[in-house]
């Protein structure tokens, strides 16, 4: 059982493809998730970062339960790069990346990071104009 804050939960839901740790999903039909991908608005959360099994790489295969963070900040991991302060947007396979001109975003940076680095972001989304 996960501990949450009072008044907080684990929002749960249903993996329909391959899901990484540490990840951005999208709806993907009722209370079903999959990765989110570049540019994607429609975000409800992001993953936990266990695997499913000792030998996995993945957080949930297709037909598995997915479990998203709760609050505020979450760590995401960094497709591209990061800069401190910054809005970020989904980018590649639910990752994060700086936000471009014209682009959604899901939250502000509160570290900078690389390429495959976990970042804290504080959970804002809009759309630059």
């Amino acid at each position: 059982m996960t501990r949450c804050p009072v008044g907080q939960f684990t929002p749960v839901f249903r993996a329909t493809g391959d899901i990484a740790p540490w990840r951005a999903v999208s709806m993907d039909g009722d209370n079903q998730v999959a990765p989110a991908i570049t540019n994607q608005f429609d975000v409800p959360g992001v993953t936990f970062g266990d695997s499913k099994a000792f030998n996995s790489n993945l957080h949930a295969e297709s037909g598995d339960l997915v479990r998203l963070q709760f609050g505020d900040i979450k760590k995401i991991e960094v497709l591209s790069v990061v800069t401190v302060g910054n809005r970020v947007r989904v980018f590649g396979a639910g990752g994060v990346a700086n936000t471009i001109s014209g682009s959604t975003f899901i939250g502000v940076a509160l570290q900078a990071g690389g390429t495959n680095d976990l970042i804290d972001i504080l959970w804002i989304q809009g759309v630059i104009a």
